[in-house]
């Protein structure tokens, strides 16, 4: 029935779909079955084309998938064709080489193998020119409005792959990316090898700093910000497609793919006619090669080549100071095209040249102010830590410069972008403190990188010296040569700031690591405007209140939380200072009521003795029994704690009550009084009140004695 008729068609399709993929497999590797592979390839092109429609997928887009693939395919045999031809070529070129070499040196059959020789080299190269610009014309495929874009960024691929045999699509013959090399101050580098001083300095302050050390947060600040727009400087280089981008205007596009002389075949066999009949059998053929290959369409041969010779930014001079005050560099993107009219390979090509610039995307240009701005801003931090006149660095002028970055990866950008920055830092350097620099670089350093070495050993042994309770008073340039001395001595300056940490933890107080700290919050905090916070809860309240949408706001929001684990010392320290006070009030509370408990006990053993005495000698008793009273009301008005009086009128009283005058014992409990009232208003801590107590408890218990 109909479903039977089905899926016969069924596993007929599917029978013939592996019988294709088995073909496939066969052809794939066999050489000299190209076309038949090719065939099947073909096949199964067109049988997933039909597939794909079948599933009701775009049509327009399904075709298009299908000439893509067939253009590939038909550009896959060419190649493997034209790379037998290669190797041919190159065979002969060595049989050519070998007869010549038969021939004495200089003679005319030598002369005539070694030109044969040669065109067979020619040969070689034109066949790669051949594959090239058939790439080319494959990666053209597509709508006429986006092709030049892609076939543009396929000769340049193409130029690298050429690079090996010294012809690019382009012409020109460079042999790899070019490269833009910059001045270096770098100290026993070799040849050529550029400065890393930006990068190298931010990672020596990287290892290096600490917010203790507050004058060198403005340097840290801005190598961390210069080594941050240099990333993305490179990165909006890339994204906005600065470089490169300058259309040719001069000449039709098409000259990208007809930039080869229509007599090329002739070129190339021309010095073959010197080998006679063999030679004119060999010219024919290449002849009738190229003739095959040039005869028309899209491998049309012209007369001109066309190629971008250099591309790149060019960058103005200027005024540190103007640019640290934000005038910012006028940097443009910039490209060079060479047009080469090419005749006979023995006679010389004409060459033209055409140079245009244009802006670059506003985001790039703000980068690269942003660059020089860090750039002179760090110059004005070396002048202050090295000593050196600030005016003078200010009033230094970057010169202008053209940095070359054509044909360069997305790596080599990067590299070349640094090497520059950091020639520019070195060149600076080298003009404004190289006098004083040149005794202290060491090798593989650029004189920037020494200039910020040498500028954070000083603020480093003076914070070690001064954590230390010592100093150095001298001028910049011996305090540099101190320090370079005593880190040397100490093994380097991670050893010198490691044994002074040491130093400091084992042999200083608490009370005195407290105040140091406390002095350093105070200085950083200071710098934002913001007062020490008294509390825990204070600080955190600070946090808490700034605002994120200001520029010192995040400033500061970062500063306090960096600082958080100092401030935690910081406060728990005063949380534990308050908690001693807390248990030394308790315990001298304690003292006084063991004190108290005592005297109780001594006051009714003399209350006892008094009253036994009354018996014998009634006014006496009655007398000493208010004086018993008067010591017992004093005692109770020290447990509330009330009226003042001097110390030398109390020891005076105390001295003439000691020899049993009855006056003095009587006005002895009120000087008392007198006393612990001026104590409890004089006493800076619980402590010295209870000791004051205790004292007028013992003084009174001894008056009892007499």
């Amino acid at each position: 029935g109909e479903q039977e008729t089905l899926d016969a068609i069924k596993k007929q399709y599917d029978a013939d779909g592996q019988l294709l993929r088995d073909k496939l497999e066969l052809y794939k590797d066999l050489t000299g079955f190209e076309d038949e592979y090719r065939q099947v390839q073909l096949e199964w092109i067109e049988r997933l084309r039909k597939a794909k429609i079948d599933e009701k997928q775009d049509e327009v887009a399904v075709n298009k998938w299908a000439a893509e693939q067939i253009a590939k395919i038909e550009y896959d045999l060419f190649k493997t064709k034209t790379d037998y031809i290669a190797d041919g070529f190159g065979q002969l070129q060595a049989t050519f080489t070998s007869l010549a070499s038969i021939y004495e040196d200089g003679s005319d059959s030598a002369r005539q193998w070694e030109q044969a020789a040669k065109a067979m080299e020619i040969a070689q190269k034109a066949v790669a020119v051949v594959q090239a610009v058939a790439a080319i014309a494959t990666q053209g495929l597509g709508d006429p409005y986006t092709a030049f874009a892609r076939i543009a960024a396929m000769a340049a691929t193409m130029g690298a792959l050429l690079a090996t045999i010294g012809q690019s699509v382009g012409g020109g013959g460079a042999t790899s990316a070019p490269s833009t090399t910059f001045s270096s101050s770098v100290l026993g580098g070799e040849e050529g090898e550029q400065s890393e001083s930006i990068k190298k300095s931010w990672e020596f302050l990287q290892d290096t700093y600490d917010m203790e050390y507050e004058k060198l947060t403005k340097i840290y600040t801005e190598l961390k910000d210069l080594n941050d727009n240099i990333t993305g400087l490179v990165t909006s280089i890339i994204r906005t497609g600065s470089i490169g981008s300058i259309p040719f205007e001069e000449h039709d596009p098409q000259t990208m793919l007809n930039f080869m002389n229509s007599d090329l075949g002739f070129a190339l066999t021309s010095p073959l006619v010197v080998l006679g009949p063999l030679g004119k059998m060999m010219s024919d053929g290449i002849n009738k090669f190229f003739e095959s290959i040039f005869g028309g369409g899209a491998f049309a041969v012209g007369k001109t080549e066309l190629w971008s010779s250099s591309t790149g930014i060019k960058l103005g001079g200027g005024r540190a100071g103007d640019i640290a005050g934000g005038a910012g560099v006028n940097a443009r993107s910039y490209q060079e095209w060479t047009t080469r009219t090419t005749t006979d390979f023995w006679r010389e090509d004409s060459y033209d040249y055409n140079y245009r610039e244009q802006a670059l995307a506003q985001e790039t240009q703000n980068l690269f102010n942003s660059v020089f701005k860090n750039v002179s801003e760090v110059i004005k931090e070396l002048a202050v830590g090295l000593g050196q006149d600030v005016n003078a660095a200010m009033n230094y002028v970057f010169s202008p410069a053209t940095i070359s970055l054509a044909g360069m990866s997305t790596e080599q950008i990067s590299d070349t972008l640094n090497a520059y920055i950091s020639s520019v830092g070195d060149t600076a350097v080298q003009a404004l403190f190289g006098h004083m620099l040149s005794g202290y670089q060491e090798l593989g350093e650029g004189l920037m990188e020494t200039a910020v070495r040498l500028m954070v050993d000083k603020e480093i042994v003076l914070e070690v010296l001064q954590q230390t309770n010592q100093a150095y008073v001298s001028t910049t340039a011996n305090t540099i040569a101190f320090s370079e001395a005593l880190i040397k001595l100490a093994g380097g300056l991670e050893a010198l700031t490691d044994i002074s940490a040491s130093y400091y933890d084992k042999f200083f107080t608490d009370e005195e690591k407290h105040v140091r700290l406390q002095e350093q919050m105070t200085t950083i905090l200071g710098s934002l405007n913001i007062a020490l916070p008294a509390s825990r809860q204070a600080y955190r309240d600070i946090v808490e209140s700034l605002d994120l949408t200001t520029e010192s706001g995040q400033t500061a929001y970062i500063t306090l939380l960096k600082l958080a684990e100092s401030a935690d010392t910081y406060y728990s320290t005063l949380e534990d200072m308050a908690d001693d006070l807390v248990s030394a009030a308790e315990l001298a509370a304690q003292a006084i009521k063991e004190v108290l408990d005592a005297t109780n006990t001594a006051i009714s053993e003399q209350i006892s003795l008094a009253g036994a005495a009354a018996s014998a000698a009634r006014s006496a008793a009655n007398e000493y029994r208010n004086i018993i009273k008067s010591l017992t009301d004093a005692q109770e008005s020290i447990r509330g704690g009330s009226t003042a009086e001097m110390q030398q009128r109390f020891e005076s009283l105390f001295a003439i009550a000691m020899t049993g005058d009855r006056e003095a014992l009587s006005a002895l409990p009120g000087a008392a009084d007198k006393l612990l009232a001026g104590s409890l208003a004089s006493s800076r801590t619980a402590l010295d009140y209870a000791r004051d107590q205790g004292k007028m408890l013992l003084a009174l218990e001894e008056a009892k004695t007499v």
